[in-house]
């Protein structure tokens, strides 16, 4: 609750997977590693922006390649145009 109060946060935020994905990693990580400050354990916005860009780009590149694999398995005529997404 410190957490949502501090950041002025919405109470339900508290419940979102991420944020739990994200406190079972940092319990994991304290009982293999032990105390680590948060400086270090947290990467920065930098570095998230950088990876989740690098993250979408390789969901696109497998939509568009699955996408592509059903209809040429599946014998569908036609023209798929996916600017910029390849």
């Amino acid at each position: 609750m410190q957490c949502a109060a501090t950041d002025l946060r919405p109470l339900n935020s508290l419940e979102g997977k991420g944020l739990l994905n994200l406190l079972q990693t940092c319990i994991q990580l304290g009982a293999k590693c032990g105390n680590i400050p948060t400086d270090v354990a947290i990467p920065s916005r930098h570095s998230i922006k950088r990876k989740l860009g690098e993250t979408a780009s390789g969901i696109k590149r497998n939509l568009c390649v699955n996408m592509i694999t059903a209809i040429t398995e599946n014998g569908l005529i036609g023209y798929l145009e996916l600017h910029g997404w390849y």
